[in-house]
């Protein structure tokens, strides 16, 4: 198959596409909540590196399990907190880098955080090794805690610049970990364009999505929800997303395949369908 240039993320999405999935949004359970509960944070970036590098290609629970076995090896605040308790330590992204410098990031993976995947099956280097190559970046920048992070964020030179620079780490160069990380820091306006969420945009606008294109369209739909749904982000309808996805899967199993996946979309776009021929037999009724 030849290359296919990635669309520019600054190409606005078409105004039919927006209102497909908007009204694909309208159809999840739980939208009208979805900002409260997009409110659980990682209580520290050690936590939020680990589960940027590590979720890639990976099962949360997969992941979960590596936050819990390097919380508990080590003592640390519990994986998530909406804030710190007053006084408490904040573990830093330079103690994770000793962490991880201490035992090497073969030992580290094998016999703290018990999980040896790798960013790929050909040529990618232990996730272990990647997490310590992040935090390094992010130190090399001065983010140690999250307020530092955040202090990047309405900084658009400073962030371009530590984006650029966690892209280069091994694996990281399509964003995604990148943008999982910012997500969990805190900024409302990224996605993690993962395959949960690519999936849910290719059935409610009927085309592929690339990765590129997932934030400016969550980003529209999201503006035009806000007047109805107030505080409504991109992070919020990610988690919307991945939370109806998640669960379709395990409610069906993996042995779902493809087909049986499109043939399931199909009827709930014919369900939205009608719902619209019944709002327009109502709107042209009343004129």
């Amino acid at each position: 198959m030849p290359d296919v240039a990635s669309p520019s993320s600054a190409d606005p999405p078409l105004v039919r596409e927006v209102d497909a999935l908007v009204e694909a949004l309208r159809q999840l359970p739980g939208l009208s909540d979805a900002v409260g509960r997009a409110q659980s944070w990682y209580s520290c970036l050690p936590f939020c590196i680990l589960a940027a590098v590590f979720s890639i290609n990976s099962r949360y629970s997969a992941v979960r399990g590596v936050l819990e076995r390097y919380r508990d090896r080590y003592g640390l605040l519990p994986i998530e907190l909406v804030a710190l308790p007053r006084g408490a330590h904040e573990p830093t992204v330079s103690e994770l880098i000793s962490h991880i410098q201490a035992l090497g990031a073969d030992r580290f993976a094998s016999q703290v955080l018990l999980n040896r995947m790798r960013t790929s099956t050909r040529g990618g280097i232990l996730k272990a090794q990647a997490g310590l190559d992040f935090a390094q970046v992010l130190a090399a920048h001065g983010v140690e805690r999250k307020d530092d992070a955040r202090r990047l964020l309405p900084n658009p030179s400073a962030l371009a610049d530590l984006v650029r620079d966690l892209k280069h780490v091994h694996g990281q160069a399509s964003g995604i970990s990148v943008d999982y990380f910012l997500m969990n820091v805190g900024d409302p306006t990224r996605v993690k364009a993962d395959r949960w969420v690519l999936r849910f945009l290719r059935a409610s606008v009927a085309r592929d999505v690339h990765p590129a294109e997932a934030r400016p369209l969550l980003l529209a739909a999201s503006q035009r929800l806000e007047s109805e749904y107030p505080g409504i982000n991109p992070r919020a309808l990610d988690r919307l997303i991945w939370a109806h996805q998640t669960q379709w899967d395990a409610f069906h199993g993996s042995h779902v395949t493809e087909a049986d996946r499109l043939r399931a979309e199909i009827a709930r776009t014919e369900e939205r369908l009608g719902r619209l021929r019944d709002r327009l037999t109502k709107l042209v009724g009343s004129d």
